[in-house]
């Protein structure tokens, strides 16, 4: 691989002026063996250069293509030799991820505590609920013996009323009526 840059240098009278004209990488390709020119401007020959070296950026920068006068820069201080190691091992994206995954892991430990005492809650529902269904067929179970007994009473009623004779008709009818008056809930209280 070989990488050109041009760059133009102008002097004038009491200033001179930079200016960095265009980039090109000349790579062989390995399928075919022929030479691929691409031409780029200096700033995305920046940006496609640790691409095609596969290497990052900060280890260009400050390991292969150090300058002379910045070679010395692990010996440096502490908080510039820090930096320049984040920048090299890429640390600091480390860093966020880990604080991300671990707000991640928060967030969903806490919707799991709370989806554990909804179910809780729906469980103790259920429950509750099955032991409303036991006493609504309890209460149908005896609602239905209730039932056949008064229609027994009913028919024996009205069984003995056909064969006593008429005197006791009148006092047995009385008090059916009274019966049926509970049945219906009217006042069976004797008025005055």
């Amino acid at each position: 691989m070989v990488v050109v840059r041009s760059m133009e240098v102008a002097q004038k009278k009491t200033t001179a002026s930079f200016k960095a004209l265009d980039g090109t990488i000349r790579t062989v390709n390995r399928d075919t063996g022929e030479r691929v020119t691409l031409s780029h401007k200096c700033t995305e020959l920046d940006k496609s250069l640790p691409i095609y070296l596969g290497v990052s950026k900060p280890i260009l920068e400050h390991v292969m293509f150090c300058h002379q006068e910045e070679s010395s820069w692990p010996l440096r201080e502490g908080a510039e030799l820090k930096k320049r190691f984040d920048d090299i091992f890429d640390s600091t994206r480390f860093a966020k991820a880990l604080d991300a995954i671990k707000t991640e892991r928060k967030t969903y430990a806490s919707l799991a505590k709370d989806l554990k005492a909804e179910l809780e809650g729906l469980n103790s529902h259920k429950f509750a609920a099955c032991g409303f269904r036991e006493e609504l067929e309890e209460c149908k179970v005896t609602t239905a013996c209730i039932n056949s007994i008064r229609f027994a009473l009913h028919r024996a009623s009205f069984i003995i009323v056909v064969t006593l004779p008429h005197q006791y008709c009148n006092t047995l009818i009385a008090h059916s009526l009274s019966l049926s008056q509970l049945d219906t809930g009217q006042d069976i209280r004797p008025r005055r």
